[in-house]
């Protein structure tokens, strides 16, 4: 099964218009925005598996490409593409992966308050703070997903997009600080 994702890092001192790429923020209503960048992820999913970086002889799984370049407004950006093999059946992974998008807390953030979550049978959008922990600091965020899924005849395809924005860490307020991940 094959995996790409591609991350965009929004510097700081962004605004939040800069941010959504629209004229929304996280704290605004950006989704109808957001749900055609899912949808046109989705149409650019055969050009990404076809990229020739990933089509060598000796190309052994997994593998991960790395690279990073500055966006057509010259801001950083981050692209990570990742391919595996998995041992497991294609439909029973795709639902296991499914429902954890679904799911309103998931991996290392902890939610402290939801502010909107909506799902149907092929999407999930929803607005969120939560507390990011590791061994040696804590974050506090506000992030906004807006997620779909495609089930084709011989394959499941997942979009998303994860807006962040950092509010503090171990305490200090931080401002304008916004990153937006594509997967």
């Amino acid at each position: 099964m094959d995996d790409t994702a591609r991350r965009n890092a929004v510097p700081t001192r962004q605004t939040p218009k800069d941010c959504c790429g629209d004229e929304s923020s996280i704290r605004y209503d950006c989704r109808s925005s957001k749900r055609q960048m899912v949808l046109q992820m989705y149409h650019e999913v055969d050009r990404i598996i076809a990229d020739p970086r990933f089509q060598s002889v000796n190309h052994v799984l997994p593998s991960r490409l790395e690279e990073r370049s500055l966006d057509s407004l010259g801001r950083s950006q981050f692209e990570v593409i990742t391919a595996n093999v998995l041992p497991f059946d294609v439909d029973a992974t795709a639902e296991t992966l499914w429902a954890m998008w679904m799911q309103r807390s998931y991996g290392l953030m902890k939610t402290t308050r939801l502010h909107d979550h909506h799902a149907t049978e092929d999407g999930v959008t929803r607005v969120f703070e939560g507390v990011l922990q590791t061994k040696s600091e804590n974050a506090r965020v506000v992030t906004k997903n807006v997620v779909r899924r495609f089930v084709e005849a011989d394959r499941v395809v997942m979009t998303a997009i994860a807006l962040m924005q950092l509010v503090d860490l171990d305490g200090k307020q931080m401002d304008d600080v916004y990153t937006r991940a594509q997967v």
